[in-house]
């Protein structure tokens, strides 16, 4: 809803099209907390002209994802391509006897080293630090045991690259 060039108003609501189980059970009102969720939206059309009733002001803080727990984090390696069932509990101990993440009241919390850490090899290797990276080099190691990739050729295309970096952050990282 444009109210002039150097404003801009919002509705916020919503409109059912099909009841499907909320038929029978809607969380809104069925909660016991007397108020209801969603403001319904009248029907409205392109062009409509709209009569402003009042202006609610209102300040939303977008929340950060929450912190990983043991399962989430195992959920987040599957759903990425990253690890196998065997190394996922490698992976959950090496961060946490590294000292780069602690496990406080079950859920990951990182530590300054880990952050440290972690921000001095996005400088230094961000390929080599991006999930799409290593779920390749996952599928890569796939292929290479099936027979269908060369190792030779795989350990080749990695290395070049990886040896002119590692010399940089040699000579740049604290």
């Amino acid at each position: 809803i444009q109210a002039s060039e150097n404003h801009l108003f919002r509705a916020v609501g919503r409109r059912q099209i099909f009841a499907g189980f909320l038929a029978l059970y809607e969380v809104g009102k069925d909660n016991g907390n007397g108020k209801e969720q969603d403001t319904e939206l009248p029907p409205l059309a392109v062009g409509d002209v709209l009569k402003l009733e009042k202006i609610e002001p209102s300040q939303h803080f977008t929340q950060p994802p929450p912190r990983f727990t043991e399962s989430t984090l195992v959920k987040e390696l599957e759903e990425k391509g990253i690890g196998r069932p065997s190394t996922y509990a490698a992976i959950l101990s090496t961060i946490q006897e590294r000292e780069y993440a602690e496990l406080k009241e079950k859920k990951f919390f990182p530590t300054d080293l880990g952050e440290l850490v972690t921000e001095l090899l996005k400088k230094s290797f961000p390929d080599i630090l991006d999930v799409s990276f290593t779920a390749q080099m996952e599928d890569n190691l796939d292929r290479v045991e099936e027979g269908k990739y060369d190792w030779q050729q795989l350990l080749k295309n990695f290395y070049q690259p990886f040896e002119k970096r590692l010399t940089a952050a040699v000579a740049t990282m604290k």
